[in-house]
């Protein structure tokens, strides 16, 4: 099997093709990099480190970056819908204090009929008082006096029986 291999570097080399064949070795210095014979010649561990982290902090940066325009729409679209409902919320704030105002008013208004009918039924049983008063003083009054009939009253000067 060597021989195959020797023969086809062989043919390869020979026909300018050893570009093509890919025979990768990691790196004898110790830098972990797979390297195939023709960059040995010009490897140089630490400018190809160097390089290797370079690329991968901009890819690095570039998620970054892609991450946080992700993150700064998914926030405005947040802060969107929180405007939206603290809106809704305002309105609902403003319409239940009409209503509590209206329902303030409603209420005076009926603590002030319910007062004036409260005094209206004080004066109305006074009143009633002050008659049943009178009332029983007339009563008694009409028991103490004597009344004559029209017929007989000053000719004949007869009694009558109170009614």
């Amino acid at each position: 099997m060597e021989s195959l291999q020797s023969n086809e570097e062989l043919f390869a080399h020979a026909s300018g093709q050893r570009q093509s064949i890919d025979y990768s070795q990691d790196c004898p210095r110790g830098c972990g990099l797979s390297l195939t014979t023709t960059e040995d010649k010009e490897h140089n561990c630490i400018t190809k480190l160097r390089t290797t982290i370079e690329e991968l902090r901009t890819e690095m940066t570039c998620k970054m970056e892609d991450q946080k325009r992700e993150m700064e729409a998914m926030f405005d679209l947040q802060r969107g819908h929180m405007l939206k409902k603290e809106t809704a919320l305002q309105g609902q704030i403003e319409a239940l204090k009409t209503e509590l105002s209206r329902l303030g008013e409603r209420l005076k208004t009926l603590l002030d009929v319910e007062m004036n009918r409260q005094q209206e039924l004080d004066r109305l049983t006074s009143e009633r008082a002050e008659i049943m008063a009178l009332l029983k003083e007339l009563q008694s009054e009409k028991q103490n006096t004597v009344t004559l009939c029209q017929h007989c009253s000053l000719g004949n000067k007869g009694k009558v029986t109170n009614v």
